[in-house]
């Protein structure tokens, strides 16, 4: 993160429709970090990702890595049984969407299909308390679409307001080199799942 001081303004990033500099993905990513510190995520909790590839979650990653958390990759072709058992055998807390559709997926429907009682949640900002996946609090789309039981981004960053930056870098001096970043997942080759193990 040292380097949004060397080169501010120089390209990090650089995609068909957008370029972000070093500074501005330093920021978001604080952004991030303090909205999920803000909103209860503690060390060594488990942030799932059902995403494409998307400047957002690259964004996501950096913020995940400041609040000494674990992040989940989820494969977006996962059947529905697939994805409902990956949510609930890797401890997911909070789980990160979006409205896009990419490659004919829907990723709200397939949530949806994934865990009952999703769509019928009122407000997403109260915790989840859902069987299929009881360590599930929330659900956020990276973007602004309003969907039941899913939090918009706008909602999501509004927990930022809880914490400062000052604590924020806080809980980045406590990460050690050492601690798992990202949890490894795979299923068999007959689509059934084995053993999932966090990796550092």
């Amino acid at each position: 993160m040292g380097l949004h001081i060397l080169y501010p303004e120089k390209d990090l990033l650089i995609f068909p429709e957008r370029r972000v500099s070093y500074a501005k993905m330093a920021g978001k990513s604080l952004l991030l970090a303090r909205s999920l510190q803000g909103s209860g995520i503690q060390s060594g909790d488990h942030i799932g990702i059902l995403a494409p590839n998307l400047i957002e979650v690259i964004e996501l990653l950096f913020a995940i890595a400041l609040c000494d958390v674990v992040a989940v990759f989820i494969n977006a072709r996962y059947k529905t049984h697939e994805l409902s058992y990956v949510i609930e055998n890797t401890d997911i807390k909070l789980l990160f969407s979006t409205n896009r559709i990419e490659d004919y997926v829907d990723f709200p429907e397939l949530l949806y299909e994934s865990l009952e009682g999703l769509n019928r949640r009122v407000d997403p900002s109260l915790p989840l308390q859902l069987d299929a996946a009881p360590k599930l609090k929330k659900v956020v789309l990276l973007d602004e679409a309003e969907k039941p039981g899913l939090m918009s981004f706008s909602q999501f960053i509004n927990y930022a307001n809880e914490i400062t930056e000052h604590e924020a870098w806080n809980r980045r001096q406590q990460v050690k080199l050492s601690n798992p970043c990202i949890y490894d997942v795979h299923l068999r080759n007959d689509r059934t799942p084995q053993r999932l193990s966090p990796e550092s």
